[in-house]
């Protein structure tokens, strides 16, 4: 993260590749389709990627992710769910 904080483009690519196999596997056992799973990746990296300011070096990288993680699915199941449920007209 600081690598990609400072302007390495590489290291900026390759924190998102290692994020998203780290959580794959996390969000595939919690949503139905594969499809979910890819696109909730990518608001989650849309999400790291817009806190990376606010990063601290002190905090494991993999904590933060898992936090982001955590919240982004909330989210996206609430509106899934609430969708599903509302009442037809």
């Amino acid at each position: 993260m600081r690598q990609s904080l400072a302007g390495n483009q590489r290291a900026y690519a390759y924190l998102a590749q290692k994020t998203s196999r780290l959580l794959r596997p996390f969000l595939a056992k919690r949503l139905s389709f594969g499809n979910e799973v890819d696109d909730l990746i990518q608001e989650i990296l849309i999400s790291i990627h817009k806190a990376r300011h606010t990063y601290d070096g002190n905090r494991p990288l993999q904590a933060v992710a898992f936090a982001i993680a955590k919240f982004r699915l909330q989210d996206f199941l609430r509106t899934h769910y609430s969708d599903q449920l509302s009442p037809c007209r």
